[in-house]
Formats: C-alpha cells, structure tokens, sequence
C-alpha cells in the first residue's frame, strides 16, 4: 500500500506540470492520496514567489487529482475482495475495523470468537468478501 500527498497550483506549476503529476500518480497506483491546492503561508519562500498560479485553477487542479486519487482508492479496496488480512476491530456494534493496510472492514457475522466476549481491540483474520462504498465486508476466517 502506498499513500501520498499532493499539492495541487505551487507556484510556477503549468498545465504540462499539472499532467505529468496526474501521470505519476496513475503509475505509481497510490492507494490513498491526501491533495491540496497550494496556499500561501507568510513568511514562506513561495509566498514570494512572482509566477503564482490562478486560485481556480489550482481548485481545478486539485480536484483533477482527488477525482484520479479515489479511482484508484476505490481500485486498491476493490482488488483487496477475496483475500484474507488481520482486523483490529475498534467498536462492536456494528463491528469495524481496520486490516494492516488500513482498509476499514465491517463485520459481517455476530458470533464472537470463541472466549471473546467483545470484538473491540481484538485482532481477527478476516476474509474481504464485498466492497460496499468504501467500507469492505469481512468474514472471519
């Protein structure tokens, strides 16, 4: 799993910049992106920078990269589906959690474990059997 962050219109960012992110993203398949459009920050040097990029245009940007970053967010949970990974489930009911990529399951059986009493800071080995939005269904194993 590999995650990132972006900064979307830094100064001096052009439109064949702006694609050539879009394509490093693409390739490197990032699993989650956190993206940004560039602000700026007194008393930084970019702050001074002359070549500013147009505020709707660094939001266009910005949301050009969000838009790629769930297409492959959404892809990384979707090629997860059939595979088995250890949960730590964090509340009860309903019972969810997060594997050691931190994709968030929900539990979809209420029997416990056998001397569990309740699933909250247990970890389980879960088989991901659906995507339902962005949370997958996890069995145990």
């Amino acid at each position: 799993m590999i995650t990132g962050d972006a900064i979307a219109g830094f100064p001096g960012e052009t439109e064949v910049d702006h694609r050539s992110t879009l394509d490093v993203i693409k390739r490197v398949g990032f699993a989650d992106l956190h993206v940004f459009s560039y602000s700026e920050r007194p008393g930084t040097s970019a702050a001074h920078f002359d070549d500013h990029v147009d505020y709707g245009v660094r939001t266009r940007r910005a949301a050009d990269i969000r838009e790629l970053a769930s297409e492959l967010s959404r892809l990384f949970r979707e090629n997860a589906v059939g595979g088995v990974a250890p949960v730590l489930w964090e509340n009860n009911a309903p019972a969810t959690g997060l594997t050691d990529t931190y994709l968030r399951v929900r539990r979809n059986s209420p029997d416990l474990p056998a001397g569990v009493s309740a699933l909250e800071n247990v970890i389980e080995r879960v088989r991901l059997v659906r995507l339902d939005g962005d949370v997958l269904e996890g069995e145990p194993v």
